[in-house]
This record gives structure tokens, sequence and C-alpha cells, in this order.
């Protein structure tokens, strides 16, 4: 959109209007809910997802997901900006954007974008081979980064967060990365963690990621904080 104040207008009225009849410059017009509207009027940042092969889905700040659908419109619309008095005309439209609610797959993209990582579940850090010079994974494919989430999960954050802690994944903090946990290595931590927790008649309470990974790590140093919060929080 102009910086100037946008509208539509089907005539032109009185004043001055430039333009051409090329109509360089493309613009889009998007037809907003109420629910929208409301949260626009309050300056509320929305971002919109999406592969170039899929189609395009907002995001409000409520984590509701609408499809951008184009709908064609049987009259001409055109769409100019003022500036000190005078109109300048941008371009005739004849479609607009309008917002259907949807629910996007968001866990099944998850899961496939997490495939990428030929590396495999985590194992524990005895089982990463890397590089002794670069300090990276041997093992060529893709690191799925939040960035990488961004571009090919249609939700937003919180949500994408929800579905990677059921699906027991963890961001390693040293890379930035996003690993599946395999299930047989966090059911082995998990047992540890409650043997622990007998062994020293911890309080309930106590039960969190410090106290818990302090004690495991004064054991199994090779032990990484982030697989123990994950593994707490299932």
């Amino acid at each position: 959109m102009s910086d100037s104040a946008a509208e539509t207008v089907e005539q032109t009225g009185s004043g001055h209007v430039s333009g051409s009849d090329g109509y360089p410059e493309e613009y889009r017009l998007l037809e907003l809910t109420p629910e929208v509207a409301a949260q626009l009027d309050a300056d509320t940042t929305f971002v919109v997802r999406g592969r170039d092969t899929d189609s395009a889905v907002l995001i409000d700040a409520t984590e509701h997901a609408y499809a951008m659908h184009t709908a064609h419109t049987s009259n001409s619309m055109y769409l100019l900006t003022r500036d000190n008095g005078q109109l300048t005309l941008r371009t005739k439209l004849h479609q607009v954007f309008d917002l259907q609610p949807t629910r996007p797959q968001v866990r099944a993209r998850v899961l496939e974008v997490l495939k990428w990582d030929t590396r495999g579940a985590f194992r524990g850090t005895e089982f990463e081979y890397t590089d002794s010079v670069t300090n990276e994974s041997v093992t060529n494919g893709e690191r799925v980064t939040d960035t990488v989430l961004d571009q090919h999960v249609q939700a937003g954050h919180a949500h994408v967060r929800r579905v990677l802690d059921d699906v027991l994944a963890f961001r390693h903090n040293a890379t930035g990365h996003w690993r599946v946990l395999d299930a047989g290595y966090a059911c082995d931590l998990l047992r540890i963690i409650l043997a622990t927790h007998v062994e020293r008649d911890w309080p309930l309470d106590a039960l969190h990621g410090d106290t818990v990974y302090s004690a495991l790590h004064a054991e199994s140093p090779h032990i990484l904080r982030e697989v123990v919060d994950a593994v707490l929080r299932r």
C-alpha cells in the first residue's frame, strides 16, 4: 500500500488526477473480516504464510488462520492516492482477496519439514558425528530452523511450538536446529529422571528443569539441558 491514504472510487470528481493508461503499479485489495479489521485498528501485526505452491494463509494476533481467496468483481475499481490535494491514479482492479477461516494441516507439515534433516531422530550427543574442523554434522540434509518452519508451516509461532512439543522435538541451543527426540532415548531419560526423583526424595515442585538437569549432568555430562526440558514438557 502507498504511504498516503488509499481509496477506491468510481468517479474522480474535482481536482487534478494523474496517471497512465499502463497502470504500472500493482496493488491488491484485501477485504477484511470484522475480527481482522478490529485488530488492524489496534495496530496489530499480521503475517502471511505459505510456500509458492500453497494458497496464502493470513495469521492474526490470536493465531487464527484465514485462507486468502481471489474474488472477481463485475465492475472496475480505480485505486487512487491523495497527496497535497492531488489525486494520483495507481491502478485499475477487477478482483479482491477475501478472507475465509481455515485450519491448515500444521502437524503434518511440521513432521514433513522435520524429516528433511537426514540425521534422523536424536539419540544423544554420543551418536552425533561431526567434522572436527567445522563442528558440523557430516550427514547431508536440510537443517530445520525457526526460519525454515516460518517459510513452510502456515501457522503462528505459538501453534507451531505446541506441535513441536507434541511430537517431542527440541531446539538445539548451540545450532538453532530443531530435532525430533528418539522415542526410546526419551523413555530411557524419563526413567532416569523418575528414578532420581525417588532416590533424592524430591517434592513434586522440585521436578523442574534446573534441578533435574543439575542432577543428571553431574552423572552424565553429555546430556543436553534442552533435551531434559523437552522430556519434562511431555
